[in-house]
């Protein structure tokens, strides 16, 4: 909540810079004219993850009328977006300001890039879905913001700080339980330092306090849909039919009957294609 309290403060002020006028390029006699004109309907299409952040973030300033769509993946996204939604009117931000649909993103995501009205489309999501609205946005055209998932590697070399080194990789695959499009899911480890880097980590992961979202001492929390621990549980499963060694966690389980818990799960020895 702070951290997105900030962010309206930030953009808000960003607002205030927002100015036309001439401006002198780099290259000799050649000057730039800025105008001060909303680009249009923004539709900003988000995932389920950091269902407030995304939400305040992909709203920033810069254009005009916007539309809001968060998906249906999440049940919370829907309810975090709403409530977000009756902040803004509280607010005193005028109707159709800020606008907020929600349902199955192949369906209303797929209306929104298709619908000539919208004048940008600011996706967070996969990258596959990312560059279907890129093929889509041709027609007809229109500004995009792409913010896609990847396989980010932790490289740590011999003379690292190891101490440091499993912290940070830890919390870079395991913060937000993983659901994190930047998260750090591969590990590229030097071979002089790989047995002891693996045993330390591993001994890290197996100690990581699962629990309420809400407790402070609780480092892992569940899966935030069934759709999601069920994707997660199958790429286990791969990892396992792909021959990589599991070394940690892979199993699942239910926290006083509650939510879907997935382990701390670390593959090491994995096949190099």
């Amino acid at each position: 909540m702070p951290h997105c309290s900030g962010l309206f403060r930030f953009f808000g002020g960003l607002a205030m810079q927002v100015n036309g006028g001439y401006r002198q390029s780099y290259e000799a006699n050649l000057k730039i004219l800025t105008r001060r004109e909303p680009l249009g309907v923004v539709a900003a299409i988000t995932p389920f993850n950091f269902p407030l952040e995304l939400s305040v973030v992909e709203d920033r300033p810069g254009a005009g009328r916007r539309e809001h769509r968060g998906p249906q993946a999440g049940v919370g996204h829907a309810a975090v977006a709403l409530a977000l939604a009756q902040v803004m009117l509280d607010a005193g931000v005028p109707p159709g300001v800020y606008n907020l649909v929600t349902g199955p993103g192949a369906v209303l995501g797929d209306a929104l890039v298709k619908n000539p009205r919208v004048d940008k489309i600011a996706f967070t999501g996969s990258t596959s879905v990312g560059q279907g609205i890129v093929r889509q946005r041709r027609r007809p055209m229109k500004h995009t913001t792409m913010e896609l998932g990847g396989k980010s590697p932790n490289i740590i070399f011999a003379d690292a700080n190891l101490d440091y080194a499993i912290e940070a990789a830890f919390w870079c695959i395991f913060w937000n339980k993983g659901e994190v499009c930047v998260a750090g899911s591969r590990l590229l480890v030097e071979r002089a330092i790989y047995d002891q880097f693996v045993e330390r980590f591993v001994r890290r992961a197996k100690a990581a306090v699962l629990g309420d979202p809400i407790d402070d001492a609780t480092q892992i929390g569940p899966m935030a849909s069934r759709a999601e621990f069920d994707r997660s549980s199958a790429y286990i499963k791969v990892g396992k039919d792909e021959g990589a060694r599991l070394v940690a966690g892979g199993g699942t389980t239910k926290l006083d009957g509650k939510g879907l818990f997935i382990e701390p799960t670390v593959f090491a020895d994995a096949p190099t294609r």
